[in-house]
């Protein structure tokens, strides 16, 4: 496979330890928001350390860290299965329980994945050096060989940047409708162990409803 690089900050401060203690209830979450995060924007490279990574490792962090994929949906996506469906880019996978479901790629987990199957038109995304399927001890050997070059010393696996996700997204606002779909969480109660500001008053929907009334009142 050629070996293109990207260079990926890394928020380091994140991973030092300084995490909440666990809670009934909570996920155990290191580095919650932005483990390994390859959403970071560029202009972060003057606070956080730059570390450069083979293109497979990225679209594989990508994946786990950007749509919040469990190992075994990421190892098990197909070229045959990448598309593009009304402008959105995307990638059809077996989720757990073998519900196929197509989901959107970000532009630049697309780019990260065009350049990782290089010219190749089919079979696995994510290939081991022997050539055959990256299984997901593989996998988790790439995510512990990335954290080591961040120089982080807590441990990282894939499902922390799988947590990683479903906690920045409820952060980011997205609804817990949404955030449950896309985790793909069976019962919603999963989802919400994850929000960690869930008891924040400045969150309560009277303020959305109150505001929503007296605009309708105009």
């Amino acid at each position: 496979m050629r070996c293109s690089t990207w260079e990926i900050p890394f928020d380091c401060s994140r991973l030092d330890g300084s995490h909440e203690a666990r809670k009934p209830g909570r996920s155990h979450l290191v580095g919650a928001r932005s483990a390994l995060s390859p959403c970071a924007q560029s202009s972060a490279r003057a606070r956080f350390g730059v570390r450069v990574i083979a293109t497979a490792e990225h679209a594989l962090i990508s994946l786990l860290a950007l749509n919040g994929l469990r190992v075994s949906e990421a190892t098990g996506a197909d070229i045959e299965h990448l598309g593009l469906e009304r402008g959105h880019r995307t990638l059809t996978i077996t989720r757990k329980g073998g519900k196929v479901v197509t989901i959107p790629l970000a532009p630049r987990t697309a780019r990260a994945i065009d350049l990782a199957i290089a010219e190749r038109t089919g079979g696995p995304v994510f290939l081991a050096a022997d050539g055959r399927r990256l299984d997901r001890h593989g996998a988790r050997r790439i995510v512990r060989k990335t954290a080591r070059r961040a120089r982080i010393g807590k441990s990282v696996t894939t499902h922390t940047l799988r947590q990683a996700f479903i906690t920045a997204a409820l952060d980011a606002g997205v609804p817990l409708r949404d955030v449950q779909e896309a985790a793909s969480h069976a019962d919603p109660r999963t989802t919400i162990r994850y929000d960690r500001a869930r008891g924040s008053l400045d969150r309560h929907a009277t303020y959305i409803v109150a505001a929503y009334v007296a605009g309708a009142d105009r």
